[in-house]
């Protein structure tokens, strides 16, 4: 099964392009006997407007997309995000120390004197 999302960011009306793309995306769900999604990119809290919502919301019904319920906002999963891209952030520090750490055993490993390992 096909799941396939459009995902507009409302700071103005839909345009052709997006209503093309929202389309082929429809269409390749309903082909596969998938859903259709729809997930608002309302992140730019300035720019982006509800009534930009509800009339793109309006033309994808007027093209005929029908599409799953409830439609997710962007800005209600960001809290979530800013905790993963933290949790991230030092996930790849831990992982440079340790490829570090790792770096200096092997180049102390290498720097041994000869026959130091025939003593022990």
């Amino acid at each position: 099964m096909t799941i396939e999302r459009f995902a507009p960011s409302p700071t103005g009306f839909l345009h052709l392009g997006h209503a093309y793309s929202a389309l082929l995306a429809y269409n390749s769900a309903l082909e596969s006997g998938g859903k259709f999604l729809i997930r608002i990119e309302d992140i730019d809290r300035f720019r982006c407007k509800k009534k930009y919502v509800s009339q793109i919301l309006d033309d994808l019904n007027w093209l005929g997309i029908k599409y799953e319920k409830p439609i997710l906002n962007q800005s209600t999963r960001f809290l979530n995000i800013k905790t993963y891209s933290k949790n991230y952030g030092k996930l790849i520090i831990y992982l440079h120390v340790i490829v570090r750490v790792k770096k200096l055993i092997l180049l102390q490993h290498q720097t041994r004197p000869k026959g130091l390992d025939q003593m022990v």
